[in-house]
């Protein structure tokens, strides 16, 4: 939570990404999938204003093995 609150008050689009992610793994862990895929989906809206399409791939790939996973 502390990662994510700093890097939103410095506005670093990379670590809010980063930690939204993360946070996401954790929630998955923790059987939140509901807050696990709207973190993602931020984290997938992030990167794309950041502008990097190997990070937009890698974030999207691990949406679609979240939704894999809980079917």
């Amino acid at each position: 939570e502390l990662a994510l609150k700093y890097s939103e008050q410095s506005q670093n689009l990379f670590t809010i990404a980063n930690a939204l992610n993360i946070r996401a793994d954790m929630f998955i862990n923790a059987g939140k999938y509901k807050d696990a895929e709207a973190d993602m989906k931020k984290a997938i809206e992030t990167r794309k204003l950041i502008g990097d399409p190997l990070y937009i791939q890698s974030d999207l790939a691990q949406l679609s093995a979240f939704y894999a996973s809980i079917g």
